[in-house]
């Protein structure tokens, strides 16, 4: 009996290692005789189910995805059912096992790649399984064994990448970016019971619908996914070719790019048809309006003048934006799902600079925002709306103090300018001082002072007349602002972390539905408590697809696309190592 399972393991390993090599005649082959029919006895002592403790030992075990999960499933499944999880009762590919080869070549719509889950192993082995010839009944049975564990591993691993992602996350929130590590919180999951899923899958024939169910269910998701299938087949025709950086097109000159720019704003979907495809002169109005159609969906100014920002854009390979979309999927595996079922929640997209308030996941108004610089980002988090403050006072965090109050050659003024008030603890009471009589030049060289700035509530507060609180360990809040013709500029990473609202009033009418909630005058900081608490979802999207699947890129202001590649659980998993 030993002897047999020894032979067991040399047969096992020499037919999955040379499964697509040349086969000699000892192992598979047209002129060996085949045994007519597996024999039962031979089913029963080799069958994966019958033999799992000697492969849980070997090699090959160890070089599947999951190899603990896959180990965990068939130690319950084979307690119930047969000797084999994928094929029945006459040793043929079970509907199940069809179901999951169909969804693994399917995964490449969802932005997975399906070579990660044995796509090419799993096609040569079916090829050598339906097609060629076993000298024995342990040889065959082998070849089977492979075939149903990477069924089994295929699974779980694409059940579990559907459901949390592919990106190894602890790498990626554990990433620095300048020496500083990401501030990236995402919402906790219920676990996935993966091995249960599988083993009531394959008991209710609904292993298609098990898989397609772990999509996360937002409605811009299916969008996406559209959008992928889109860019991908323009891809197949050809990469585009780059248009020549040059001099500002402007309205009613010619140029010897424009039958370049006309045929790139046809591929990407602004031109439905080209009139005149050879024109170098820019005065039509139908080509212009496709201009400021593409700076709109690339987040820049749509003025219809081509200069080199929007020749940039037009440049960006087709290989980089599937690359966006794909990365752009996985951050919604981050999420949880039901979202989009909810009454209501705000939407911030720090990359697209942009606010929506979606109900049942349709947008109902949305709203230019300012978000932080790149050397202070705004966390990407979920919280829920608590209260809002009108009139607020502003207290300055420390890292104001010290990288801009503290900074200023005439500080005194600075403070005048912006209404500010200076305290010290002393006896455990805040205490204003007179900055006038404060020696600062001690404290600007050490670059920390003991003391509290205050600005009061008014025109000049940074804060405006009112700010939105949401629980966050980054004390980060949403705010109307005193700077409001910032709102104007295309690229507003202007803050230092907090979420600067264009129409803030809209927004408390809308949570607090109340008359006269602010009135015009200046009164003193009080809390108001809203009708409407609603979700807060502070996101890093950098591909955006509206309701009628026209697709909108942002800029990586932060540099997250690049990052989040270098996460990636395998290194091969996708064909390109940078975001460049």
């Amino acid at each position: 009996m030993i002897i047999k399972i020894f032979f067991l393991v040399l047969v096992f390993f020499s037919l999955h290692a040379q499964s697509e090599e040349a086969l000699t005649s000892d192992q598979v082959s047209s002129s060996a005789t085949p045994p007519a029919e597996i024999n039962q006895t031979s089913i029963k002592q080799y069958a994966v189910c019958n033999s799992l403790v000697l492969y849980k030992k070997t090699n090959f075990f160890s070089t599947l995805n999951n190899s603990l999960l896959t180990q965990k499933f068939y130690t319950q499944y084979c307690k119930h059912l047969q000797n084999f999880a994928w094929f029945d009762s006459k040793l043929q590919y079970s509907p199940q096992a069809l179901d999951l080869l169909a969804s693994i070549d399917d995964s490449l719509h969802y932005g997975l790649n399906p070579e990660k889950y044995h796509q090419n192993e799993l096609a040569s082995d079916r090829d050598l399984l339906e097609n060629g010839t076993f000298s024995s009944d342990e040889k065959k049975i082998a070849l089977m064994n492979t075939i149903d564990l990477l069924l089994t591993d295929a699974y779980i691993t694409m059940a579990e990448d559907l459901y949390y992602g592919f990106t190894d996350w602890e790498k990626f929130k554990t990433s620095k970016i300048a020496d500083e590590q990401i501030e990236w919180d995402r919402p906790t999951k219920l676990p996935l019971l993966v091995t249960k899923r599988l083993f009531d899958s394959l008991k209710n024939n609904s292993i298609k619908s098990s898989l397609e169910t772990l999509n996360p269910d937002f409605k811009e998701y299916t969008r996406l996914i559209k959008a992928l299938a889109y860019y991908r087949s323009l891809e197949k025709d050809d990469e585009w070719v780059k248009i020549p950086f040059g001099s500002l097109i402007i309205f009613n000159s010619t140029d010897e790019r424009l039958p370049l720019i006309k045929k790139r704003l046809l591929e990407s979907g602004e031109l439905d048809t080209i009139t005149d495809p050879d024109g170098t002169l820019y005065d039509d109005k139908i080509l212009i309006s496709a201009v400021k159609k593409f700076q709109s969906r690339h987040n820049l100014s749509a003025d219809g003048l081509i200069g080199n920002k929007t020749i940039l854009a037009m440049n960006v390979p087709l290989s980089k934006k599937i690359m966006m979309i794909i990365l752009n999927l996985e951050r919604y595996r981050w999420l949880n799902s039901g979202m989009d079922k909810t009454d209501a929640y705000i939407n911030i997209n720090v990359p697209a600079f942009t606010m929506q308030l979606l109900e049942k996941g349709d947008e109902l108004f949305h709203m230019n925002v300012i978000v932080g610089t790149k050397d202070r980002p705004t966390p990407i988090l979920s919280s829920k709306i608590s209260y809002a403050v009108i009139n607020p006072t502003w207290t300055a965090p420390q890292t104001i103090v010290k990288e801009d109050i503290l900074e200023k050659k005439n500080l005194l003024e600075y403070l005048q300018k912006h209404n500010m008030r200076v305290y010290r603890q002393i006896h455990g009471e805040m205490v204003e001082q007179n900055p006038r009589e404060i020696d600062w030049e001690p404290y600007k060289e050490a670059g920390a002072a003991p003391f509290t700035f205050k600005a009061d509530a008014g025109k000049s507060n940074p804060l405006g007349v009112v700010k939105f609180i949401f629980p966050n360990k980054y004390s980060i809040y949403m705010h109307d602002t005193n700077s409001r013709g910032l709102f104007k500029n295309e690229y507003r990473a202007l803050s230092s972390g907090c979420i600067r609202l264009g129409e803030p009033k809209k927004l408390l009418t809308y949570l607090s539905p109340k008359e006269d909630i602010i009135s015009g005058e200046i009164e003193d900081e009080h809390r108001v408590d809203l009708q409407k608490r609603l979700p807060v979802l502070i996101r890093y999207m950098t591909v955006g697809v509206d309701v009628n699947q026209k697709v909108y890129f942002y800029n990586d202001i932060y540099g997250y696309d690049d990052l989040q590649l270098q996460n990636i659980k395998k290194i091969n998993f996708m064909k390109f190592d940078t975001m460049n």
